[in-house]
């Protein structure tokens, strides 16, 4: 989206509105010292809430350095809220998983503000501050 035209912008926005496509923002505030703890505390946070929901997959947006972590954070996470044997997870690219790019462009016009975010905000069921 950074790479985009504004009026580009506007149009990935608009159509992924047209999906129905329905997104839960994880916000981590300054009470984390580094990204890395803020990327853990929505992940445990996620796979909370998914397992609750009884959802069955998560795939998450590769990131370089990311994906270990982020595996023994799940495999901990899974554990706890006993659905290890009922959910699996993964890390895939935009480029070999499409769909990945809606919640990166959701994301990408909530962190923007202003235009951007009142595009994005029919889109966003709940904002979980943690």
């Amino acid at each position: 989206m950074v790479k985009e035209s504004p009026a580009r912008q506007h149009t990935i926005l608009s159509t992924i509105a047209t999906l129905g496509a329905q997104v839960t923002i994880y916000q981590a505030g300054a009470g984390f010292r580094s990204h890395v703890e803020r990327r853990g505390a929505c992940l445990e946070r996620l796979v909370e809430d998914i397992a609750a929901a009884g959802h069955t997959r998560l795939l998450l947006e590769s990131e370089q350095g990311e994906e270990a972590r982020d595996r023994r954070i799940l495999y901990r996470q899974t554990d706890q809220h006993g659905c290890r044997d009922s959910l699996s997870y993964g890390h895939a690219t935009a480029a070999s998983e499409p769909l990945l790019a809606i919640p990166d462009a959701i994301a990408w016009a909530w962190a923007r503000g202003g235009d951007a975010r009142r595009r994005a905000e029919p889109l966003v069921t709940n904002h979980i501050r943690l």
